[in-house]
């Protein structure tokens, strides 16, 4: 209780308010708010009140609140005596102001008419759910905080729940649109296969054939082919643009910069009969109005521009890393050419996609899976402090005249504190001017891009210094070793996807990852993972999955409650939506 509450006028209109308030236990202690006067009005000497607030203790050991908060004593608590929710908040609204709305709101919970349980009494008995209407009063106003996870429990499922019974209606949809049966010559498919320079893969085979049924089907094939840096992906891109086109129809390959288009075109004409039209389209190639006979075109947004005059039906679309593309831009390429909805889509992406996501947020399409074709690890992974910087350099230089070739990747190109690519390049171009070094970013013009890159595939320059452009595509067989600055800006799928742009020949390579953030336990782990999907589910834990989302057909769902990294749950929902699914059709 509050006791001796009086109202003390100081200079101007300022005033404060002291009394002193006694607990339950008989102890004392001082208290005092400022230019509230309407307070000593409140307080009486029988009013039991709830204080909550800084404590501030005297050098003899006094007690004092300075503006607490309080709140009456009542059977029901809206924010005091309780476990109590901390809201966002706009200005103008306080948490007391809030609280009382919604406790109002849940009162009369039961008035609302159009509030319903989607979830039937069969599912959440099976998984132990709250009703929807008690959840929303024990997320809001709990009486224990095992009543509150069980509400946040129920909310999380429902979130899960949305998201993919709403992928699920989008895949039924979508297997109602008939694309165009393909007749695929099977015997000219296993001669190409035959003439290639590799044996396939275990996984290869699989996927291959996988594609090849999807696009015999009458139902639109979408596929995403996921794959951990090296494992193949490009081949079964050929094989499948092979297919279709013996089948009689064209293929458009899409890739997110040139330089990776102008891989894919050499790597298609390299692979595939010479009887094939072929066409390259890059912002380089591309003019006004420009029109394209090919029954392979190959390139990168700049086909968004031309006009196709190929005989033949467009039957399929290859992206080409397509986590780089956003879901306009891919919707656009589609709708560029009549019956969008009957063309074959293959997306391929290094991105690595925890099993967990991939059976909830990818269920609209289908996924194969290519392995590693070596399980063995020839690179070596450092996290580099600071204070060996120099001696790093000196065995950069010795490493160098060894023959090998580096590439050094900044996140930035320029910066305020002289740590992007361009000041680093300027201060080491000249002791490192034996070995060629070069410049690499976005802004350079395609041409001299492709020039740059060449140049270092050539070994006329032996370090490559250069922004993230080169995470996706590079194919620099010999290249050796990459050192990536700040690499604690960079999630670990990146960090990943940048790691294997070395040692793609097998020979010994080393990732050095300098930091500006000590002892960063998310890069020591990174450093002794190898395989992708093991960094996709630490990734997952640690970040959250903002990296994949880029692979998703649709936007980037908002959760609340649910974790994507909760295994259980996943599954769970999976169940409940196949089981409700089940009783709609009843």
């Amino acid at each position: 209780m509050v006791h001796k509450l009086r109202s003390i006028k100081l200079k101007g209109k300022r005033t404060i308010q002291k009394g002193y308030l006694i607990d339950d236990y008989g102890d004392k202690a001082d208290i005092t708010w400022f230019n509230q006067p309407y307070l000593t009005k409140i307080f009486d000497e029988n009013l039991k009140v709830y204080i909550s607030g800084k404590i501030t203790t005297s050098s003899t050991g006094k007690i004092s609140f300075l503006n607490p908060q309080f709140e009456p004593v009542k059977p029901e608590q809206v924010s005091l005596g309780r476990i109590s929710p901390i809201y966002p908040l706009t200005d103008g609204i306080n948490q007391n102001w809030l609280r009382k709305r919604i406790k109002y709101i849940i009162d009369n919970i039961n008035q609302i008419e159009d509030l319903f349980d989607d979830l039937s009494t069969r599912i959440r008995n099976k998984y132990e759910l709250l009703d929807l209407k008690d959840a929303y009063k024990s997320i809001h106003f709990p009486t224990s905080f095992a009543e509150a996870k069980k509400g946040r429990d129920r909310l999380g499922f429902d979130e899960l729940f949305a998201i993919y019974s709403r992928i699920i209606r989008a895949k039924n949809k979508r297997k109602k649109n008939l694309g165009f049966s393909k007749t695929i010559d099977a015997f000219a498919v296993r001669k190409l296969i035959e003439s290639l320079p590799i044996n396939l893969t275990t996984s290869q085979i699989k996927s291959y054939k996988e594609v090849l049924r999807d696009l015999s089907s009458e139902q639109q094939m979408r596929r995403l082919i996921q794959g951990d840096v090296g494992s193949g992906k490009t081949i079964i891109a050929v094989i499948s643009a092979y297919a279709t086109l013996t089948a009689g129809q064209s293929v458009i390959v899409l890739a997110p910069t040139t330089i990776l288009a102008t891989q894919l075109y050499d790597n298609f004409r390299k692979y595939l009969p010479t009887n094939i039209k072929f066409d390259l389209i890059t912002s380089d190639t591309v003019k006004k109005d420009k029109e394209s006979k090919a029954d392979l075109i190959i390139g990168t947004h700049a086909l968004f521009s031309i006009k196709r005059k190929s005989k033949s039906k467009l039957g399929l679309v290859i992206i080409d890393e397509q986590h780089k593309f956003g879901v306009e831009q891919r919707t656009k390429l589609l709708k560029l050419w009549k019956d969008d909805s009957k063309i074959d889509i293959l997306q391929m992406t290094a991105t690595p996609i925890p099993r967990t996501i991939a059976q909830v947020l990818f269920a609209d399409i289908d996924i194969s899976r290519l392995e590693k074709r070596t399980t063995v690890n020839n690179i070596e992974t450092f996290v580099v402090p600071e204070y060996k910087r120099e001696s790093f350099l000196d065995w950069l230089r010795i490493k160098l005249l060894e023959g090998n070739k580096a590439f050094w990747v900044f996140p930035r190109v320029e910066s305020e504190d002289d740590t992007g690519l361009k000041h680093a390049y300027n201060k080491l171009q000249e002791s490192l001017k034996e070995f060629s070094p070069s410049l690499l970013y976005g802004k350079i013009k395609e041409q001299e891009k492709n020039k740059i890159i060449n140049e270092f595939r050539l070994n006329k320059s032996k370090i490559l210094f250069s922004t993230t452009v080169i995470e996706v595509g590079i194919d620099i067989p010999d290249a050796s070793i990459i050192i990536i600055e700040e690499a604690n800006m960079f999630g670990l799928a990146q960090l990943h996807q940048l790691r294997g742009r070395v040692g793609r020949a097998g020979q010994a390579s080393w990732c050095l990852l300098f930091t500006t953030k000590n002892d960063d336990e998310r890069l020591k782990r990174f450093s002794i993972l190898n395989d992708g999907n093991d960094i996709a589910d630490y990734d997952l834990e640690y970040r959250g999955p903002g990296e994949v989302y880029g692979t998703m057909q649709s936007g980037l769902p908002n959760l609340k409650f649910a974790k994507f990294s909760n295994n259980k749950l996943m599954q769970q929902v999976k169940e409940a939506v196949e089981i409700n699914n089940s009783e709609l059709d009843q």
